[in-house]
């Protein structure tokens, strides 16, 4: 049993190393990104922009005479070589490989041992592979470390920009009167300059600061860095280090707002407007500034938003590219994700959820409870994803076992009723492998279950191969285009098409999916053998017609989400159809159609010796035909006087808000 869960651990590691190290996109995004860090602690030059500043900063660090020495202090004081993504991969790795006795690293960085893997490491193949991934994890490490070392000399700059260029009296400020003379006096006895052990004092300083408010892997919890060993969680280590590093920020912020001296309260002011621009006001702007230029409005990428893919409902979406509609304005028919590339997305997620529950609530006119529990099991989940979702090698797992051969999107694996036993393997063992190759190779070519094709597994052309293929069109229908491939792989920004037929298919079939189990509330229940309560199938019966109305309410706001992002009714209905949506009309118009028992359910009840109350049943269909998809919610107002405490006084009470159940 500890060697099969420890093989899952290393196949945990390895497959999270080939999405990130072994990724040149995520390489990108990795070293873009952690750009950031330096902006949330304003370490921005005064009229320079952020790569003004990196440059300048980086020219005076290769033009150093001693930089073997300065890199080997900054590895000394902790400040590179901890990037926490990296680190808690190759701690994966080696604890999934803790049960194999005499283990060398092979090729890849793996352990491993025995003849063969040490006769191939030494021949050309195995030194390329060693010599390229050596390559990719300096890069991965490096753009990590370029930006520690980056806010380090900033932190340090700051501090004697703002004191003249005296590290003596910078030291002071920030160690304290008597921090500082017993600096000195140790100092004296040990033979050290004042200015060089005030220097030293200062390195030490900018080096607490960065370990403090950027990830670093050496102070991720114990507890956090246990959680890893679970089978579920990506990367665990970073969202936690955003919440402690940010912690740190504003903590750090208002200590030195709280200092006597003011050149450092102007540092914290600073770090302070850093922070709360870079988490809370940049989003927003960027997402209005791409609004503005692409000539959108909210009202359209919110309904893409709440129209996408489950990582996307609360994510920041900036539109990218458009076309000119039927009436003259524009319709967003692209967009990259911001909060992806955004480290401090993890913070503002669960705010996002909250106020994104609460908008589509009152939109759709739900009651205060529903809005309330909405907002709060949203943010719970955004909080709670990184740490409890599915690891990769764990999803296809599940695909291909727990949930029958189905992906989280409904794509299949394998078909259940068709496929042997034999293909159902072969076609598992393909998916699964699927998440061990490479970020890099799936640029060229990926291993698919079910190829479209032919229903069976093989090799389909990457996206960036596909963009040079004779053939530009992939089997899910999306055009890979060279210049867009190439921007892609050297930036890290991806954009999405946005695809509403695709849309309204997936959410055709959920809904009709939803629908039977809304009928099967009813249908199970008058189904018994036993003698029937006709009370038990009005209630049943109400019920499920609650359940379809709630489900046909959302498609509905699907509906509508597609009229605002630019579709027209004829284009939707088209849609509707062609996947075979029921009441496509009543649908379309706002009007809801209660379920009817069919006549294979009358007949299975009568045919127990049972009747259902069909007057009564009709009665409450008649109730459910008058509501409206798109009726707001009408809390249910009920006067109760109270005692009169006074003769000229008359005072009422107003009962609490109760939610509406079927109106009639």
């Amino acid at each position: 049993m500890r060697a099969s869960y420890s093989a899952f651990l290393k196949g945990k590691g390895i497959t999270q190393y080939g999405a990130t190290v072994l990724s040149p996109v995520t390489q990108i995004r990795n070293f873009t990104s952690s750009s950031l860090f330096a902006l949330a602690q304003g370490n921005v030059g005064t009229g320079a922009n952020l790569f003004d500043s990196i440059g300048t900063v980086w020219k005076d660090i290769v033009k150093r005479p001693d930089k073997a020495s300065y890199f080997k202090n900054l590895q000394r004081m902790g400040v590179v070589g901890t990037q926490s993504q990296l680190r808690e991969i190759d701690n994966l790795i080696s604890m999934g490989y803790g049960v194999t006795k005499g283990a060398v690293e092979d090729s890849l960085g793996i352990p491993s041992s025995g003849k063969l893997s040490q006769k191939f490491k030494r021949g050309k193949a195995g030194m390329f592979l060693t010599s390229a991934n050596k390559r990719m994890r300096d890069l991965y490490q490096g753009g990590d470390d370029v930006w520690k070392v980056y806010n380090f000399e900033f932190e340090r700059n700051k501090l004697l920009s703002a004191f003249g260029g005296n590290a003596n009296v910078a030291a002071r400020a920030v160690l304290g009167d008597d921090a500082f003379v017993s600096l000195m006096q140790k100092a004296t006895a040990d033979g050290i300059p004042a200015s060089r052990a005030a220097a030293a004092a200062l390195d030490q300083h900018a080096a607490n600061i960065v370990k403090n408010t950027v990830p670093n892997y050496e102070r991720v919890p114990e507890f956090i860095k246990g959680i890893r060993k679970l089978p579920v969680g990506n990367f665990i280590a970073f969202p936690a280090e955003i919440l402690r590093t940010s912690a740190n920020t504003f903590k750090q912020a208002l200590d030195e707002l709280a200092s006597g001296d003011r050149k450092i309260q102007q540092i914290g002011l600073r770090r302070l407007m850093g922070f709360t621009t870079t988490t809370m006001v940049m989003p927003t702007a960027m997402q209005k500034m791409a609004l503005d230029l692409t000539g959108t409005t909210q009202e359209q990428i919110d309904a893409i938003r709440e129209n996408g893919a489950p990582w996307e409902q609360n994510a920041v979406l900036l539109p990218t590219s458009t076309k000119v509609g039927p009436d003259g304005k524009n319709i967003i028919t692209g967009y990259t994700n911001y909060s992806y590339t955004n480290p401090y997305g993890y913070l503002s997620k669960p705010a996002r959820a909250i106020l994104n529950a609460v908008s589509k609530g009152e939109d759709m006119g739900s009651d205060t409870n529903k809005i309330a529990t909405d907002a709060v099991m949203g943010a719970v989940a955004e909080m709670f994803e990184p740490f409890a979702g599915e690891s990769i090698l764990t999803e296809r797992l599940l695909d291909t076992t727990i949930r029958g051969g189905r992906t989280q999107t409904g794509a299949k694996v394998y078909r259940d009723d068709v496929d042997t036993p034999g293909d159902k393997v072969f076609k598992s063992m393909a998916h699964i492998s699927s998440a061990f190759v490479p970020g890099g190779a799936k640029l060229l070519g990926d291993i698919k279950a079910q190829k479209k094709e032919t229903q069976a597994p093989g090799i389909e052309l990457g996206r960036l191969s596909r963009a040079f293929a004779e053939n530009t069109v992939d089997p899910a229908g999306n055009e890979r285009k060279i210049a867009q491939e190439i921007f892609r792989t050297f930036s890290g920004i991806t954009e999405t098409e946005v695809k509403p037929d695709n849309v309204l298919m997936y959410r055709g079939f959920e809904y009709g999916r939803a629908l039977q189990s809304a009928s099967q509330i009813f249908n199970s229940a008058v189904s018994t053998r036993g003698v029937l309560d006709p009370a038990n199938a009005i209630e049943t019966y109400r019920e499920a017609n609650e359940a379809r109305f709630r489900i046909t309410r959302e498609m509905y706001r699907t509906i509508e989400n597609m009229r605002k992002s630019g579709m027209n009714d004829a284009q939707i209905k088209r849609a509707l159809r062609k996947n075979k949506v029921a009441n496509v009309s009543d649908l379309m118009r706002g009007r809801f159609v209660p379920f009817r028992p069919s006549s294979e359910i009358r007949k299975r009840v009568r045919s127990y010796d049972n009747r259902l109350p069909m007057p009564e049943l009709n009665q409450i269909r008649r109730e459910f035909r008058n509501r409206r998809l798109d009726e707001p919610f009408e809390p249910q107002v009920e006067e109760t006087p109270t005692l009169d405490l006074e003769p000229v006084s008359q005072t009422n009470t107003i009962a609490p808000t109760q939610q509406v159940a079927a109106v009639g």
